[in-house]
């Protein structure tokens, strides 16, 4: 009752999608694509609606994003479950796996094949609905074993907020299926690029986003085919006075972007702020460090 009524449907379908550990894949455009394919919902918020509401909570298992249902298992005793393998003991009683999972719950509904007293008598025709589920919902879906590409694209890539999802759509429909397969890894490196470049600076990925090429722009422009080297990679191939000025670089954009307030696209050079800006950030950066450093950081930065 404390959830809207679009966030009411979300946790049925998600219970849809997770397997049978309780763990979902974190794509909410997967999961909108699924659930809502022809509804326009803020997915983002209705996933935020649900975890407030401790129904779900997002974790993380090697780098991917995941979601684990709150007492999922408590409802759920299947006698071939299938595993996430994404399950760590820690989640275990969140999800309801505790003690033997081998008992069935009060009151479970049968699952062989016989018919209902209201089946027999001509009642609920449950045998046909539980065959032909709703036609929107079915044809949004890929075919056993597909892949929407697609999605893949636009869950991996740290996209600008204000981009065009239809662009994108165009964009990366002009591609071969090879070459998709190529836009999506890229995509994820990509991401880890966008990501590393945020901690480096001191800002949320989301902020970096916003100086991310849209995804379409990104697709059109051919940067996927480029080879994307990641910034932990670049810096540890930099001699060892190069990582200096480049660490002095970086605590300097930071300095500038804490005193005047901006924060600018990390192309840009000291020289997008005043000469009093710069001056001053230099100034505190010095008298932060040790006499030494100082004197490399003052070198580093001429």
């Amino acid at each position: 009752m404390s959830l809207s009524a679009h966030a009411r449907l979300l946790i049925i379908g998600i219970w849809q999608e997770s397997f049978d550990d309780g763990v979902f894949e974190w794509k909410p455009l997967t999961i909108k694509a699924r659930v809502f394919p022809v509804d326009n919902v803020d997915i983002a918020g209705l996933m935020s609606e649900l975890m407030a509401q401790n129904f779900v909570r997002q974790e993380e298992f090697d780098g991917r994003k995941i979601g684990l249902v709150r007492n999922f298992r408590h409802y759920q005793r299947p006698k071939k479950p299938n595993s996430s393998e994404m399950l760590r003991p820690e989640w275990a009683t969140y999800v309801g796996l505790t003690g033997d999972s081998s008992e069935p719950v009060p009151n479970q509904s049968e699952t062989s094949g016989e018919k209902s007293p209201q089946m027999e008598d001509g009642g609920w025709r449950v045998e046909d609905e539980e065959q032909s589920p709703p036609p929107v919902l079915e044809a949004a879906r890929p075919q056993d074993g597909a892949r929407d590409l697609f999605l893949e694209f636009m869950e991996a890539y740290p996209d600008n907020p204000q981009s065009s999802e239809t662009a994108a759509r165009a964009a990366f429909s002009k591609l071969k299926t090879e070459e998709q397969e190529q836009a999506v890894k890229a995509a994820e490196r990509q991401a880890r690029w966008v990501a590393q470049e945020a901690e480096e600076r001191g800002r949320t990925v989301d902020a970096q986003c916003r100086f991310s090429k849209s995804a379409a722009n990104w697709l059109e422009s051919g940067k996927w085919r480029e080879p994307i080297r990641l910034k932990s990679e670049f810096v540890s191939t930099l001699p060892a006075d190069a990582q200096v000025v480049h660490r002095s670089q970086i605590e300097l954009f930071h300095e500038c972007e804490t005193l005047s307030g901006e924060t600018i696209p990390p192309y840009m050079t000291k020289k997008s702020w005043p000469a009093p800006v710069v001056a001053k950030a230099v100034a505190n950066i010095k008298a932060r460090a040790s006499p030494q450093a100082a004197s490399q950081t003052t070198n580093a930065l001429h």
